[in-house]
């Protein structure tokens, strides 16, 4: 995932947050990191938009041309994607306010510090590794 990539290797940038021996990325480097994904996930959103309003309809060719079933399969795939885009929107949404209130990097079940690994592979995390390793299981 390109995403992931991008907001793994930007290092961390050192603030008065410390928590094992690493330092928190500074609030300006996290809005902008989020910013940008946020660009990154909305022209990959409409690309795909675009490239689904230029296909026929799937009931139409389904009835037309042999490849119907895998036009349809194609069509479900690309709103399980733009699905999937929408929900990590929200969680950049999210953590955006989450900053602006002053509130980021801190769990919002326990209300104790976010490692600074986890903000920095994970930058719109909303809960610290424990309270999330709860709520997936």
């Amino acid at each position: 995932m390109k995403g992931r990539a991008l907001l793994a290797s930007v290092s961390p940038i050192s603030t008065t947050f410390k928590e094992n021996d690493m330092r928190r990325p500074s609030v300006t480097r996290v809005r902008k990191m989020l910013l940008e994904e946020k660009q990154r996930l909305q022209a990959d959103r409409a690309r795909l938009l675009d490239d689904q309003s230029d296909r026929p309809d799937a009931d139409y060719t389904a009835g037309i041309e042999d490849d119907g079933g895998a036009d349809l399969m194609e069509l479900e795939r690309t709103r399980a994607l733009v699905m999937t885009i929408d929900s990590m929107l929200i969680q950049i949404e999210k953590a955006l306010l989450r900053v602006e209130a002053g509130t980021y990097g801190i769990c919002e079940v326990c209300g104790k510090p976010i490692a600074a690994a986890r903000l920095t592979s994970i930058p719109s995390a909303a809960m610290c590794i424990t309270c999330q390793s709860r709520y997936e299981a």
